[in-house]
């Protein structure tokens, strides 16, 4: 039954203190109706890894997610599961099995059977409330502060009966109880309580309370959320998205005349909050942004006549997005919408807008974000003047179009540019009431002080993050310093960033404890400045980022001020810093208790010790710091550690929590197997990578049980052979520059835990194990630039059964495949620059490959290329680096296998 709570409960242990101090990593999926493996192992993973994964091969995804759960103690809540399928279980659930013991699986279910089929070792049945339990719900919902006591006695009366009607249900107790809080009469409860849809007989699921919140939303709020059943179930909404569309429908503007749309959008998105009572059918439990709700791996390809005629098709539209889609260029009759107010252009290949788009009167939203090709707003863009959003990050646009004052109603702006007509382009921001985030750019040009002041950024309270960005020539100038006084920001702000400043100190408002909300400060080559702000006056800082201070020397304790006020940070990082040489970092654990990133990176005067003693510290980089005598910290929670060309690093032991080790450049701590033998001994390593090191002699007398990840790269000259039987556990292996590897070998012919095997540029590369060698999880295998290898690894059809990519290029002395052909399971190939493999193409049995979608052949001449009999029957793509050849095949391969 739903309404019972299960969500609810999962999420009061999801969230409580001992669960979360108990695990190392937690994920929560709202899974519903739809069981999608492929959806769920993603959204498992970019949770961990806080990063998008476009992948869509389900095996290379759970892969990758076997190395984050490896060894860790994880909760996995999966919500709302309807799966009765075991087999579809049974194939989400193997990255599962690698997790450190103690790892659990939560899951709330309607469906006695799915608890079932999912073989759950403990299932907790709810039951409805008591009667007094409910009648105790509903009143905290229904009453100001809960409280019976104070309202009136015909109200308590109707409101037990209706208590009663909900049948112990928390969600409809809730749902009924937000309703009636709102409402104060007799009649409206009595309404409420005699309504026939308590006793409607439906074969909706909704339940009547539901039903009823619903019917009584008034009605501004009633079309706001209706529009919400527009997405998909479980769609995650952007609260700005969404009232950008709000506002593209026309639903803003029926109440509140005092206050604009964006304001109005917040109070209405606050009001069905607050009455949704965090149904999943409005806002799911995830709230993180969107661009795309499916495919987000693949360009959308629309035909130019679609476009064209779109226009006349749908004359009445209010919201067009084409984002994504491969679109070059808008029809001139685009300005026919005139009832366009929203309109998204993101990552598509546009490089100018129609004129006739300046005729789309009741525009409010733009967003051109990611097109890449993108040159120039149209001169009459001041016509647009219901626009409240611009976004064109990431194009070509250089300068702002005229007039740009004359949108009073423009509320985010992604960046404005300040060309040499600064004094005339500045005053247009003047009267902008800007929210959310803004940069100001070509800050060169402006060339009076008072032009700044005018700007008043310190009044534009809405604003959470700013860019305040010279050209990157800038030359040094004390007239900087007096127009960055006068960029003065608001104390709410969030996030600032200064580049290229090039005046030698910071102004006061960088002084003083004005910006106490602050959380993130980046101040990139501000190259003449000989001091640096102190973060002690920023007591919510979280992360600084210190880049291309070319003047600074020493940094002392007046760097950290106030530790009280500077122990928020969790992390810091310096870069490009070429004169500075001291760093008085004897306090820095006492100041930064929490942090846990510290990066130094191209300091190459810097001298002493590293920071001792920091107990959050998980991650740690050094690189291009050669007099650095960075003596690695001993932090039980380090895991990740990463060294590049410091030549004086002293490894004489790491961490045992140590996960992540990375080594570039000459060490001369390194060279004896002994010593490297000695420094890793005591880790549990996860991930290993070798660069630049050649003279590193890699020990391989023992079993590196845990090396889940290994990387050579321009290192370890005096490998010949890499024995892949000392790493049982090895899952990717990259092998490049390798100047005296000759092959890879198993003992024992069978290696069950590869998944992708890279081998590059490794010149005395000759041969793969002698009879082939057994890796049925290898997905991915890609050989490039081995100029010595004569044949491919043997029995591929037998040995590699999951192999999906395989990438040949550059091996010139390759002739064929082996006699089985391919693996059956094949789904993109790519044969370049190989002459003698490419001619022996008649015996690659392509037609027998009924999985491939991608086919890349170079070097091949026209009669060279296979019979359209010979290709396989579903592919998708055709690629090859001859163009002459390609337009054979145009009239040749095309026409059959349209794209």
């Amino acid at each position: 039954m739903g309404g019972l709570g299960k969500t609810t409960l999962a999420q009061l242990v999801y969230n409580d203190r001992r669960v979360m101090d108990g695990f190392n990593l937690k994920v929560w999926v709202c899974v519903s109706d739809e069981f999608d493996v492929l959806r769920v192992t993603k959204t498992v993973y970019e949770a961990i890894t806080g990063s998008k994964d476009d992948t869509n091969d389900l095996n290379m995804l759970q892969i990758k997610l076997k190395q984050q759960l490896t060894q860790k103690r994880f909760l996995l809540v999966l919500d709302d599961v309807w799966n009765e399928n075991y087999m579809l279980w049974e194939a989400l659930q193997s990255p599962f099995n690698h997790g450190a013991i103690g790892s659990k699986i939560l899951l709330t279910t309607r469906n006695q059977k799915v608890a079932s089929t999912m073989r759950s070792a403990n299932i907790l049945q709810l039951k409805p409330l008591s009667k007094g339990d409910s009648w105790s719900l509903f009143s905290r919902y229904a009453f100001h502060d809960g409280n019976v006591l104070c309202a009136n006695s015909d109200l308590e009366e109707i409101g037990r009966k209706i208590s009663k009607k909900c049948k112990g249900l928390p969600l409809a107790l809730k749902a009924i109880g937000s309703l009636l809080y709102t409402e104060s009469s007799h009649e409206q409860w009595n309404e409420i309580l005699e309504s026939e849809i308590w006793e409607e007989k439906s074969d909706s699921k909704i339940l009547p309370a539901l039903r009823l919140s619903y019917y009584y939303l008034p009605s501004h709020l009633k079309r706001c959320f209706a529009y919400c059943s527009i997405f998909p179930k479980d769609y995650d909404f952007d609260k700005e998205h969404l009232i950008q569309l709000w506002m593209a429908e026309n639903f803003l503007t029926c109440a509140h005349q005092s206050k604009d749309g964006r304001e109005v959008g917040e109070q209405f998105f606050h009001d069905l909050l607050l009455r949704a009572n965090k149904l999943r059918t409005f806002l799911p439990l995830s709230m993180r942004g969107h661009r795309s709700t499916s495919c987000n791996s693949i360009l959308h390809f629309i035909s130019g006549k679609f476009t064209h005629n779109l226009p006349s098709k749908f004359t009445c539209m209010r919201v067009l997005s084409l984002s994504d889609h491969f679109i070059k260029q808008l029809p001139d009759s685009i300005g026919n919408l005139k009832h366009l107010r929203y309109l998204d252009l993101s990552g598509t290949k546009i490089r100018k807008l129609p004129d006739s788009i300046c005729e789309l009167h009741h525009l409010q939203t733009l967003k051109l974000w990611l097109c890449r090709l993108f040159e120039k707003l149209p001169t009459d863009f001041h016509k647009l003047m219901n626009l409240c959003h611009l976004d064109f990050r990431e194009t070509q646009v250089r300068e702002m179009p005229r007039q740009l004052d004359k949108l009073k109603n423009l509320q985010v702006l992604s960046s404005f540019i300040i060309d040499k007509s600064g004094e005339t382009s500045i005053k247009y921001l003047e009267g902008l009431n800007l929210h959310g985030s803004f940069s100001i750019l070509g800050l060169q040009n402006v060339v009076s002080s008072s032009a700044a002041l005018a700007v008043n950024l310190r009044s534009k309270i809405h604003l959470k993050e700013l860019t305040l960005e010279w050209c990157i020539d800038n030359k040094k100038s004390p007239h900087d310093k007096d127009v960055l006084e006068n960029f003065q920001p608001h104390e709410n702000l969030k996030k600032l960033s200064i580049g290229n400043y090039g005046g030698i100190d910071f102004p006061n408002w960088l002084a003083n404890p004005s910006l106490s909300n602050l959380m993130s400060l980046e101040l990139r080559h501000c190259k003449y400045c000989i001091s640096l702000p102190s973060i002690g006056l920023f007591p919510s800082l979280k992360s600084l980022s210190i880049i291309g201070f070319d003047n600074i020397v020493a940094i002392g304790p007046e760097f950290c001020g106030s530790s009280s006020n500077a122990s928020s940070l969790e992390i810091l990082r310096f870069g490009d810093m070429e004169s500075w040489e001291e760093w008085n970092c004897e306090i820095l654990s006492l100041t930064f208790p929490h942090l846990q990133e510290l990066s130094i990176v191209n300091c190459p005067k810097l001298k002493g010790q590293l920071p001792q003693q920091l107990p959050s510290l998980k991650m740690l980089v050094t690189s291009n710091c050669e007099k650095l005598l960075s003596s690695i910290p001993q932090d039980p929670s380090l895991d990740k550690l990463i060294l590049r060309n410091c030549g004086n690093d002293q490894l004489e032991s790491l961490p045992s929590s140590l996960k992540v080790l990375s080594i570039s450049g000459g060490f001369k701590n390194l060279l004896s197997v002994d010593k490297i033998e000695n420094v890793i001994a005591n880790c549990n390593l996860k991930e290993l990578k070798f660069s630049d090191c050649p003279h590193l002699e890699f020990p391989l007398g023992y079993f590196h049980n845990f090396i889940l990840e290994m990387e050579i790269r321009g290192s370890c000259d005096s490998l010949k052979s890499f024995p892949l039987d000392f790493f049982p556990m090895l899952q990717s292996l990259k092998l490049i520059d390798c100047n005296n590897l000759e092959t890879i070998s198993i003992s024992e012919g069978n290696h069950f835990s590869l998944a992708n095997l890279y081998i590059r540029k490794c010149a005395r590369f000759a041969r793969f194990p002698e009879g082939g060698f057994s890796a049925p999880k290898l997905v991915l295998c890609c050989i490039e630039e081995l100029k010595n290898l004569k044949s491919l690894p043997e029995k591929m059809r037998i040995f590699f059964p999951s192999l999906i990519y395989l990438v040949i290029r550059c091996c010139p002395q390759v002739e064929s495949f082996s006699e089985e052909g391919f693996p059956s399971n094949l789904q993109y190939l790519d044969v370049l620059e190989c002459p003698k493999l490419v001619a022996s193409q008649m015996g690659w049995r392509l037609s027998s490959l009924t999985s491939l979608r991608h086919l890349g052949i170079g070097d091949a001449d026209d009669e060279s290329l296979p019979d359209i009999g010979l290709l396989p029957p579903l592919l998708l793509v055709f690629r090859s680096i001859t163009a002459q050849i390609l337009d054979h095949w145009n009239t040749k391969v095309f026409a059959t296998y349209p794209l």
